[in-house]
């Protein structure tokens, strides 16, 4: 059975296709234009859920780097002020070795006293060394020195740390309780990183471990004119030891350092990975995308053709 086919609807099929030929241009226009395959969602759901699950890994990433860029720049300064305090104690070292000798004589050992006494007080402008204004080796506390003298009138009194002897009768209940607060950064999924060295961990519990004691007592020492060689060579062995947790905490914070190169080289490695995913999900083709545009234009140029002959000469026509 067959149908007539009026002039009517060849117009109006006419009309529909050049619309379909001239959305289908528009399209891909637009995706030249923008270089993104994915104009609406609705083209492409799988791909487009892909794209926010990949943008998704792409935005962690950049926290987590951004984290590990932060803990870098603080272990870096961490690593430095620990590596002044090394040489402060290499330099009481070879003064304890230089003054335990019978020739010395108390003039000596008094003239030693006053650098021993700057190097002293160093160490403590050391261990409140900030950045950013935060304190260092201050544990929780980042906002206030943690490093303070027990008696503030009196040049040579103890430090404190937060509030905590770490001299004589320690009490060990305040000491763990400081070492479990900590500077974490969050450098992966479920990972924290502790970032922080402790200032207990740095100058050290009780009498012969801790560095800015054992320096008092070597200053004290000197500066006593009934001091002998025997009195102040004991002090080799104790800065000696005092050296030992200080390269002890200067191998711990190159251990972290080394995970946050190797960690920054991971991501860097994930981050080229996703973004070359998504531009294969997203991104077009340019030289198939043109082609497919020449070919568009030249269905609609030659559909242009057939719709002056489809469509009928009016009266007006005949009449010029």
């Amino acid at each position: 059975m067959s149908f007539r086919i009026t002039n009517s609807i060849m117009v109006n099929n006419y009309v529909r296709n050049m619309q379909n030929n001239q959305q289908r241009m528009n399209r891909l226009q637009n995706q030249i234009e923008t270089t993104n395959r994915l104009i609406k969602p609705s083209e492409d759901p799988v791909g487009a859920m892909k794209v926010l699950e990949i943008n998704a890994k792409i935005s962690d990433i950049e926290v987590y780097l951004t984290n590990l860029d932060n803990a870098e720049a603080w272990l870096v300064e961490s690593e430095t002020a620990v590596s002044k305090i090394n040489e402060y104690v290499k330099r009481m070292y070879e003064l304890a070795v230089n003054l335990s000798n019978e020739t010395k004589t108390p003039e000596d050992r008094m003239a030693a006293a006053n650098e021993i006494r700057g190097l002293r007080d160093e160490l403590v402008s050391t261990a409140n060394m900030t950045m950013t204004d935060k304190y260092l080796f201050g544990s929780h506390n980042v906002a206030q020195a943690p490093f303070h003298p027990a008696d503030p009138s009196d040049p040579n009194s103890e430090m404190l740390f937060n509030g905590i002897s770490l001299i004589g009768a320690v009490d060990m209940t305040d000491v763990d309780a400081e070492l479990q607060n900590k500077i974490q950064y969050k450098v992966g999924f479920k990972i924290d990183m502790n970032i922080s060295i402790s200032g207990i961990e740095l100058m050290g519990i009780g009498d012969d471990a801790n560095i800015h004691h054992v320096m008092n007592d070597f200053y004290k020492a000197c500066m006593d004119p009934d001091s002998t060689w025997e009195t102040i060579s004991p002090f080799m062995g104790k800065f000696q030891s005092i050296q030992t947790n200080i390269l002890g905490v200067q191998a711990e914070i190159g251990g972290r350092m080394n995970r946050i190169t190797a960690m920054q080289d991971t991501y860097s490695i994930d981050m080229i990975n996703y973004k070359d995913l998504k531009s294969k999900v997203e991104e077009i083709d340019m030289a198939e995308t043109i082609t497919y545009f020449s070919m568009a234009e030249a269905v609609y140029r030659a559909a242009l053709s057939v719709g002056s002959r489809v469509i009928q000469p009016t009266l007006m026509d005949f009449l010029r």
